[in-house]
């Protein structure tokens, strides 16, 4: 059979040469940044350790900040909402609210109503409010059970469940309707033998499958994971491309126009994008 060495060499070419699909990847992005104040950018938003949960007021993005004051600034939180290019302040969203130091405040939907979990420190008892529609009530129903400040609510299917942690150890829970039930299995496989790993979580969803990152703050990264249906597995891709900006940074995942985006908080907070994934389903709203 003659063959065409002119075309032999073009196919040569064009198969060496096809474009292999990019890794999937967190990138900064700083536009996202647009118009939040961290920490010691000004004195009236001098909040060190700046932990961030998001929800949806209609179709608006709002990111609510708790954190820990210095003395003669507490106030009882920042909230953002994002108009599409930049973030502007909502004050609308403390309403209700006092000046207490809230620590890795979590807020999510469940039968249709917003609410919040937040500790106001380290340790200790959470305690719970209920949104009205114009201002926090509070509403410890909400909180029953539990025994850590700080908490990621996410739902797995139809049962809406919890990592809560304190510095050094976390600790999984389930909402039965009426209370939290511990359950440790919903935090399998999860690294917790050295200190600080438990200062902040995010899950989120892509397609059928959980994923998880965690703040390491003693080797200065986020940790990812896949849920393979009864443990947390270590999988690095999962937190590819994410810099570590500072101390105890707490990551929020988020969903913004079919894009999965992160944020994470403190006196330098970065803005994340996921540069490959489909948006299947919210993780929390």
């Amino acid at each position: 059979m003659n063959f065409n060495k002119n075309v032999f060499v073009f196919l040569i070419i064009f198969v060496i040469f096809i474009p292999l699909q990019a890794s999937a990847d967190w990138v900064t992005n700083n536009s996202m940044k647009s118009g939040i104040i961290y920490g010691m950018a000004n004195p009236d938003y001098f909040g060190g350790n700046m932990h961030g949960t998001t929800f949806y007021d209609e179709d608006t993005l709002i990111v609510f900040f708790g954190a820990s004051w210095p003395a003669g600034k507490d106030r009882p939180a920042i909230v953002w909402e994002w108009s599409g290019s930049t973030w502007t302040e909502n004050t609308e969203f403390i309403n209700g609210l006092s000046n207490v130091h809230h620590l890795k405040p979590e807020i999510f939907i469940m039968d249709e109503t917003l609410y919040m979990i937040a500790g106001t420190g380290w340790t200790g008892a959470p305690n719970g409010w209920k949104w009205s529609g114009s201002q926090w009530n509070t509403y410890n129903t909400i909180v029953n059970g539990l025994t850590d400040p700080m908490s990621e609510v996410f739902w797995d299917g139809d049962t809406l469940k919890m990592i809560s942690s304190t510095i050094s150890n976390c600790k999984g829970w389930y909402w039965n309707g009426n209370t939290w039930v511990e359950d440790a299995s919903i935090v399998n496989g999860i690294i917790t033998t050295l200190p600080h790993e438990c200062s902040g979580y995010a899950v989120y969803q892509i397609g059928n499958t959980l994923h998880l990152l965690q703040e390491d703050w003693t080797y200065s990264r986020f940790n990812g994971y896949t849920w393979d249906g009864s443990e947390w597995v270590v999988n690095n891709s999962v937190s590819s491309g994410m810099t570590y900006p500072g101390v105890y940074m707490s990551i929020e995942v988020f969903v913004l126009d079919n894009t999965y985006h992160a944020i994470s908080g403190s006196y330098a907070g970065k803005v994340f994008t996921w540069t490959d994934g489909e948006y299947i389903a919210p993780f929390s709203t």
